[in-house]
C-alpha cells in the first residue's frame, strides 16, 4: 500500500472558480469547485457530466442576418421555438421544423436585423406580445399550427360605444311639478371589458332637431319655434343651432339656452316656445348686427351630439320615469347605464336588454364611464418592455417617457382607460421618479411587481390592500441596473444581466430588509464575465436546473443553480468553430430542451442539445450540428452531410467510436457497417482540479507536489483521460474482451490509473473527454508525493 498522501474530491457542485480565488482555501466554494470546467455540467448533488451535443434543427432563413429564437410555451407537450429573422418568423418543434405544403411556414414581421436583439416578448396561452421602442407594439397569435398572425396592438376597449341612445319622458299623469333636463349615457360591456360611453362623438354635428321660425334682431336675439311640445328644452342646456337663412355667426355652433318661455300661436292653433341664447362664458347671444334672418333653421339638443340621451321630466313626481334605447353592440353581454349628476355621469345600472327604465334612481359618481387612453401612438411613444401581473397586462420605457409605465383595467389584455373619480380597476399609470435616468428595461412578477432599469430596481406594491390599484408604493430596491437581456425567474428569485460589468446578479426577498435585496452570482467566476456582457438568458428546470447565458465572448455560459440548498456552480461550454448567439428553452416531453442559434464560420444553424436521458451507448448524443440516424439494414456510408462538408467530424457507429473521417461531398464511409450512426463536430470536454490543499503546514502551499496515480469514480462512463495537464494525458483502457467494432459496456465503479510524472506546485489533476461517449464524474482522489518548497 502507498504511503503517500491523498486527497479526496468529494463533489465539483462549486464549478469552475476564478484563478483570483485559488488562495481562498478556507471557502466552502474552494472544497467544491474546479479550475476549469469547459464542456462538462455541474450537478447540483456534485458530479460533473460531460454535455449532450447538438443536434442541428435547420439553417436559418438568412444566414449573413443576425437571428434570435424565442420560445412558445403552451403546455409541456405543445411547444415551439420561435425564429425571429428580419421580416420574418419561422417554427420549430421536437428537433424539426414547421412545414406547409413542404416548405418552412413563415409569417411576415417589420422587424430589421438590428432591432432583432431589443425585442421584448411576453406570451400569455396563444398569444405573444412582441414590444420593441421603435414598432407599435404587437401581438403574435397562434390560431393553429401553420395559422399565425402577427398585428399591432389596439388599446381601445374590444367593444364599440352604443350608439342610436334616445330618452323619451313620461312625466305624472296628475299634477306634474317642473321638469328639469335629464342626461343619460350608455356603455357596452364584456367580462372585465367596458367600452367607452356613447359620448364619445362630443362635439359631432346633430341630427334632426325642432324648426325655427322666426328670429329677432335684438340683444339678446329672440327666437321662436312651434315644433315640438313647450317642455322638450331647459334653461342652462346646450343645443346646437343650424340652417338659418340670411344670418352669420349663428349656424353649426353650440349655445346654451338663456331664457326659455311656452308661447301659443293663435292663428296657427299651435303650442310652441320662445328662447334666446348665450355662450359657454354666459354672455347672451347679440343678434343685432348678424344680417336679417329670412328663414329656415333647426334647434337641437347639443347632448344629442355626443351620443347622450337627454329628455325632460319631473322624476320626484309619483309615476313619472325616463325611458332609454339604443342599438345593440356586437358581443356585448350587457350594457351599464350612466346619468348626469353634478358634471359626472354617475352609475344607475345595468341590464342585457337594449332598453333601461329610470325612475328616479340615485347616480353614483363614484362610478363613472370609462375614459379611453391611447398612449402608444407614434414613434417615441412605443413601449420597450411588458408584463403581466395580477390580471393585468403592463407596458413601460417609451423613449419619451422611459421611465413611465402602463398596466391595462384589471382582467383586460389592452383597456387602458380610466374613470373620474378613480376605480380600483382603472388602468394604472405612473413615472419613477429618481436621480438618475430610469428607462424601464423589463417587467417581473414576483410576490410583488419589479421593475428593472438601466440603473435601479424597483417593487411596485398596492399603497393599501393586497391588490394592485390605480394607488401604488414605488420603492427602489437596489441601484445596479439591468442589461437588455432577459431576466430569469428561478423559484422566488430573479436573476438578471447587470447593466455595467457583465455579471449575472441575483434579486431575492429578504424578510430582515423588508424588501429585495441583490447579489453577484458571478463572484467566484469573475474571469468568465469581466470584459464581456451577457447577450442572452434561459432557463431550464429539469433534468437539471440550469440557468443557460451566452456571452458576448460566444461562449455559452451555465450556471446550476439551487438556491434553497445554497448550490450555484458555474460552466462555460464552446463548439468546435462556432460561437454562440442566442438561445431558448422550452419544455418536450419531461424534460428542459436548449435551443441555440450557433454561428458557424459564414452559416447560422438552429441546433437543439440532446437528451442524456437514454441508456444505451447506441442513442449516446455527443457530438454538435450533428445528426443521428437510424437504418433498416447495416449501411457503411452516410450521405446527405452537406452542412458539415470539408469538416473532421466525430462518428458514433451502433454505440462504438469510429475514426475521425472528414465530410467530402456531403457523405463519409465507414470502416465497417452499421445500424445507428451519429455524425457531428467533435466535442472536448475537460475538468481540471484546483491546487491541492491538504492538512499540513499553510495547507501543503509552496511544496512541489507530483500526483502519480488518480482513483475516478464514474458512473454510466465510456473512455477517459488523465493527466497532470492537458498536453500529458493517459487514456484509461476500458475495452477488454470486446470485439473490434463494439462498444465497451459503461463503467459504474472506481477506476484507478497511473498518469504522467509533472511535478509542479499546484498538483492538479486534468480530465479529459474527447470521444462521443458519455462520462459522469462523481468524485476523485488523487495520489501525490510531496518534496521542499
Amino acid at each position: 500500500m502507498s504511503s503517500n498522501p491523498r486527497t479526496f474530491l468529494r463533489s465539483f457542485a462549486g464549478g469552475e472558480l476564478t484563478p483570483e480565488f485559488f488562495g481562498h482555501i478556507d471557502d466552502a466554494k474552494f472544497q467544491t469547485g474546479l479550475r476549469t470546467c469547459r464542456n462538462f455540467v455541474v450537478k447540483p448533488h456534485g458530479p460533473v457530466e460531460n454535455r449532450a451535443g447538438t443536434a442541428m434543427v435547420r439553417e436559418v432563413k438568412d444566414s449573413t442576418k443576425k437571428t434570435r429564437i424565442i420560445p412558445f410555451v403552451y403546455a409541456s407537450d405543445q411547444s415551439l421555438v420561435i425564429e425571429v429573422g428580419a421580416g420574418y418568423f419561422r417554427f420549430h418543434t421536437q428537433g424539426a421544423t414547421v412545414l406547409s405544403g413542404g416548405v418552412p411556414y413563415e409569417v411576415t414581421n417589420p422587424y430589421a436585423q438590428d432591432d432583432l436583439a431589443g425585442i421584448k416578448f411576453l406570451q400569455s396561452n396563444d398569444v405573444v406580445t412582441l414590444t420593441h421602442s421603435g414598432y407599435p407594439p404587437a401581438e403574435l397569435r397562434r390560431l393553429g399550427a401553420t395559422n399565425w398572425t402577427y398585428t399591432a396592438l389596439s388599446f381601445a376597449s374590444a367593444l364599440s360605444p352604443p350608439t342610436g341612445i334616445t330618452a323619451s319622458a313620461t312625466p305624472a299623469t296628475t299634477s306634474p311639478g317642473t321638469p328639469t333636463l335629464q342626461s343619460y349615457v350608455v356603455t357596452a360591456v364584456k367580462g372585465a371589458d367596458e367600452s367607452a360611453s356613447s359620448a364619445t362623438g362630443t362635439g359631432a354635428q346633430p341630427t334632426g332637431g325642432s324648426a325655427i321660425s322666426s328670429m329677432s334682431n335684438a340683444n339678446p336675439g329672440l327666437f321662436t319655434s312651434f315644433d315640438v311640445p313647450a317642455t322638450d328644452f331647459v334653461v342652462g342646456e346646450k343645443v346646437y343651432i343650424s340652417g338659418c337663412a340670411g344670418v352669420t355667426g349663428v349656424n353649426d355652433t353650440f349655445f346654451y339656452i338663456n331664457t326659455y318661455n311656452v308661447t301659443y300661436d293663435d292663428s296657427a292653433s299651435a303650442s310652441g316656445f320662445t328662447f334666446t341664447l348665450k355662450d359657454a362664458s354666459g354672455t347672451a347671444f347679440d343678434t343685432t348686427s348678424i344680417g336679417t334672418y329670412t328663414g329656415g333653421g333647426k334647434i337641437a339638443h347639443g347632448s344629442s351630439a355626443a351620443g347622450i340621451g337627454s329628455c325632460s321630466n319631473n322624476l320626484y313626481d309619483t309615476g313619472a320615469y325616463n325611458t332609454l334605447a339604443w342599438s345593440a353592440v356586437s358581443n356585448a353581454e350587457r350594457y351599464y347605464v350612466y346619468k348626469q349628476y353634478n358634471g359626472l355621469f354617475g352609475y344607475i345600472g345595468q341590464t342585457t336588454d337594449l332598453s333601461f327604465k329610470d325612475d328616479d334612481i340615485a347616480a353614483d359618481v363614484s362610478k363613472t364611464p370609462p375614459i379611453t387612453n391611447i398612449p402608444f401612438t407614434a414613434a417615441g411613444d412605443y413601449p420597450a418592455a411588458s408584463g403581466y401581473f395580477e390580471q393585468r397586462r403592463c407596458f413601460a420605457g417609451t423613449a419619451n417617457n422611459p421611465a413611465k409605465f402602463w398596466a391595462t383595467r384589471s382582467a383586460t389584455e389592452s383597456n387602458l382607460s380610466y374613470s373620474i373619480p378613480g376605480r380600483d380597476d382603472d388602468a394604472v399609470i405612473f413615472s419613477l421618479a429618481a436621480r438618475e435616468r430610469q428607462a424601464i428595461r423589463h417587467i417581473i412578477p414576483l410576490s410583488n411587481l419589479i421593475l428593472l432599469t438601466e440603473s435601479s430596481e424597483w417593487r411596485v406594491a398596492p399603497d393599501t390592500g393586497t391588490v394592485l390599484t390605480p394607488s401604488v408604493s414605488v420603492r427602489q430596491q437596489s441601484a445596479i441596473g439591468t442589461a437588455d437581456a432577459p431576466p430569469v425567474i428561478v423559484n422566488n428569485n430573479l436573476l438578471f444581466a447587470a447593466a455595467r460589468g457583465g455579471h449575472v446578479r441575483e434579486l431575492a426577498y429578504n424578510w430582515q430588509a423588508n424588501g429585495y435585496i441583490t447579489g453577484d452570482l458571478s463572484l467566484r467566476a469573475p474571469h468568465l464575465f469581466d470584459g464581456y456582457s451577457i447577450v442572452d438568458m434561459a432557463y431550464a428546470k429539469a433534468p437539471i436546473p440550469i440557468v443557460w447565458a451566452v456571452s458576448s465572448s460566444g461562449s455559452l455560459l451555465g450556471l446550476t443553480y439551487v438556491p434553497e440548498q445554497e448550490v450555484g456552480g458555474w460552466h462555460r461550454h464552446d463548439t468546435t468553430g462556432g460561437v454562440f448567439e442566442h438561445i431558448a428553452v422550452v419544455p418536450e416531453g419531461a424534460e428542459d430542451v436548449l435551443y441555440a442559434v450557433v454561428k458557424r464560420d459564414a452559416n447560422r444553424f438552429i441546433e437543439r442539445m440532446a437528451s442524456r436521458a437514454n441508456g444505451a451507448l447506441a442513442d449516446a448524443f455527443f457530438v454538435d450540428c450533428g445528426i443521428s440516424q437510424t437504418f433498416g439494414a447495416p449501411v457503411s456510408a452516410v450521405s446527405g452531410l452537406d452542412w458539415l462538408e470539408g469538416q473532421t467530424v466525430s462518428i458514433l457507429a451502433d454505440g462504438a467510436v469510429h475514426p475521425q473521417q472528414v465530410v467530402t461531398g456531403g457523405a463519409i464511409s465507414l470502416q465497417w457497417a452499421a445500424s445507428k450512426i451519429t455524425v457531428g463536430l467533435p466535442i472536448e470536454a475537460d475538468i481540471e482540479t484546483l491546487p491541492i490543499a491538504v492538512q499540513a503546514i499553510a495547507f501543503g502551499q509552496g511544496q512541489l507536489k507530483n500526483v502519480s496515480r488518480i482513483f475516478v469514480r464514474v458512473f454510466q462512463s465510456s473512455a477517459i483521460a488523465g493527466g497532470p495537464s492537458f498536453d500529458k494525458l493517459t487514456e484509461y483502457k476500458q475495452r477488454t474482451t470486446e470485439a473490434y467494432g463494439t462498444s465497451p459496456a459503461p463503467v459504474t465503479a472506481e477506476i484507478s490509473f497511473a498518469i504522467g510524472p509533472s511535478w509542479g506546485t499546484d498538483g492538479q489533476v486534468c480530465l479529459r473527454q474527447s470521444q462521443p461517449l458519455p462520462l459522469t464524474v462523481v468524485s476523485l482522489v488523487a495520489e501525490f508525493a510531496a518534496g521542499g518548497g
